[in-house]
């Protein structure tokens, strides 16, 4: 009892067990409440775990060695189940035969749930690399094949009905390419966030619309809102699409149509309480998406945000709509959790802290300016891309629009350019994940060092920017700097450039 472990004593002759009182107390039972019987374990131990529990038992019994040692999980009286770890000792008399087998219960539930966390996080940390590495290289595919695209448009405006039908489907397959790569950024918590002070509220009732259209006639939309505005601080598109993505899962379970019931709230969070462990203390919002859909399945529920894994049948779904709602919401410092039973619909809830922040400052977007008109200028910049075809692509629009264009493929390439013909740049533009030990911004800085007139544009393949695969939020731009997520077409490509020089027109004197 000092020990707070449970102990067992199994006389083999009698087949008789005796329970410590706090072998009984782990399972939830007073010591009266369960008999000194072999089938009181018996009955308890889960029907998945019996057979092989009875395997190691019956061989150890055979041929002992060493101490006894298995994992197992026990039914509680509450119907819950337990993991207990077992370690036990064979006692023989002195002919060899065995007599007794004496052990210990130690309940070691919650080092299973911490384990199984930790092997989740580190899969879903790794699978996150892997979505943001994948979708690096393959933003700057789509720079090409966008801007490639749109020039070809440009330069063919008397091509014929067919080209141009084919043309376009071209340019609508690249940009939902881009929209699932954007998915995998979410995902992988790899884009950089464009977070500002935002009402809950109000972001669910501006997506109310769209989500009606999203999710049919056939199913009943209700909407509560808390009545007090709920202050948090979070990227209002990234926000949307936790919304659109819990709002068509749920269409999805209720293919007969159904109700789908949208709810805001506040709550205080207390420590633990059943808690997960990124769940921090305080005050929080609370948005909750309930259908009355098929439910899920308990076998499911612990892989419900796993990415691409999808209940449904092949070519219904991608299995990263959850996965990048569940990414989305922990960038943001919140958590998820859900709630469902088999034929009962389900529940899902999004925690997001409640704070009032001020938000750094977004500069908002320019509209697209015309190819051939604003956006094009003589100025002299410097192009620095490892990837030849971006490259390329880069200085040919540049080159078009009437700016003088040098290039580089590397930091140690674009210092000696500026110290050459590159000299008298006025603007440089870079990509952010650059070979040879030093990234966009570090060359950046190092630039600034040496001529503090230039203006910087990165580029970046993680939507939005990041200077490391770990943690592109953490970014911090140089004042003036801007930065140009990829892929990006020739028009936003020119009127990004156009922007920045003539803010350093504006407030700096140009370099002569």
């Amino acid at each position: 009892q000092a020990s707070n472990v449970g102990l067992w004593d199994w006389e083999l002759a009698s087949n008789r067990v005796r329970y410590s009182r706090e072998w009984k107390a782990q399972l939830g039972y007073e010591e009266h409440e369960l008999q000194d019987e072999l089938s009181e374990w018996e009955s308890r131990v889960h029907p998945e775990d019996l057979p092989r529990t009875w395997a190691k038992v019956k061989g150890y019994l055979a041929a002992p060695g060493g101490p006894y040692e298995t994992e197992f999980r026990l039914r509680h009286k509450s119907g819950s189940w337990r993991w207990i770890y077992v370690r036990a000792e064979l006692l023989c008399d002195p002919g060899g035969r065995p007599m007794r087998f004496l052990g210990c219960h130690v309940d070691i539930t919650e080092r299973r749930l911490l384990e199984e966390q930790l092997r989740h996080a580190q899969r879903m940390e790794a699978i996150g690399q892997l979505a943001g590495g994948v979708a690096h290289d393959f933003n700057n595919l789509l720079t090409v094949i966008q801007g490639s695209a749109e020039m070809l448009r440009e330069d063919c405006e008397q091509m014929s009905r067919e080209h141009a039908e084919t043309l376009g489907e071209l340019m609508r397959a690249s940009e939902r390419a881009a929209a699932l790569t954007r998915q995998l950024l979410a995902f992988g918590r790899r884009q950089r966030l464009e977070a500002r002070a935002l009402d809950l509220n109000a972001v669910v009732r501006e997506v109310f619309s769209m989500v009606q259209r999203l999710i049919g006639e056939d199913v009943r939309l209700q909407l509560q809102l808390a009545p007090e505005p709920l202050a948090i601080h979070a990227d209002p598109g990234l926000l949307e699409q936790v919304l659109v993505n819990l709002a068509v899962n749920a269409r999805d379970a209720m293919q007969g149509g159904g109700q789908l019931q949208v709810m805001t709230s506040q709550v205080e969070l207390s420590p633990g309480n059943g808690h997960p462990p990124e769940a921090k203390p305080g005050a929080h919002a609370r948005l909750s998406v309930t259908d009355s859909g098929s439910g899920i399945a308990a076998e499911h529920l612990p892989h419900i945000f796993e990415p691409f894994f999808t209940t449904k049948e092949v070519g219904k779904g991608t299995g990263l709509g959850l996965a990048t709602a569940f990414g989305i919401v922990q960038q943001h410092g919140g958590w998820m959790r859900v709630t469902s039973e088999v034929g009962r619909g389900s529940c899902f809830e999004v925690f997001l802290p409640l704070r009032v922040q001020a938000a750094n400052a977004v500069q908002p977007p320019r509209a697209a300016a015309d190819v051939a008109s604003q956006s094009r200028g003589t100025e002299t910049i410097l192009v620095v891309e490892d990837e030849e075809p971006v490259r390329r692509l880069v200085q040919r629009v540049l080159s078009q629009a009437g700016y003088r264009v040098f290039t580089a493929g590397s930091a140690a390439e674009a210092l000696r350019a500026l110290e050459g013909d590159a000299r008298g740049a006025h603007l440089v533009l870079t990509d952010l994940i650059m070979p040879g030990g030093m990234s966009g911004q570090d060359l950046g800085r190092r630039l600034l060092e040496l001529r503090p007139e230039l203006s910087i544009v990165y580029m970046s393949g993680y939507a939005g920017g990041g200077s490391t695969l770990q943690d592109p939020d953490r970014l911090r731009l140089e004042p003036g700097a801007r930065m140009l997520a990829k892929p990006f077409t020739p028009t936003v490509l020119l009127d990004s450039v156009r922007a920045c020089l003539d803010a350093l027109g504006s407030g700096r004197a140009r370099p002569d």
